[in-house]
């Protein structure tokens, strides 16, 4: 068991390694335009055919690193939004 831990521990830092690699990184300023995605079902709505994107939202705040509050279109009220 304990050679078969280690190759897992192996395998799976160099898959951290080479997906770290292809990963880019832009942090977004405030007034920068977002599109926000939100797969929520609407009831009486073909699924196929839905759109899971909204926007282009506003960034209005920078909160953290990857935290922003965001401005939907047409709509006053702010959104606190995880960028992942």
């Amino acid at each position: 068991h304990d050679f078969a831990r280690c190759n897992l521990k192996e395998t799976s830092r160099r898959m951290k390694d080479r997906y770290d690699l292809r990963v880019t990184t832009r942090r977004l300023g405030v007034g920068d335009k977002v599109w926000l995605y939100n797969p929520k079902r609407r009831v009486g709505r073909c699924p196929k055919l839905q759109n899971d994107w909204e926007g282009p939202c506003l960034v209005t705040q920078e909160i953290r690193d990857v935290v922003y509050q965001i401005q939907k279109p047409g709509r006053p009220k702010k959104t606190t939004v995880h960028r992942d």
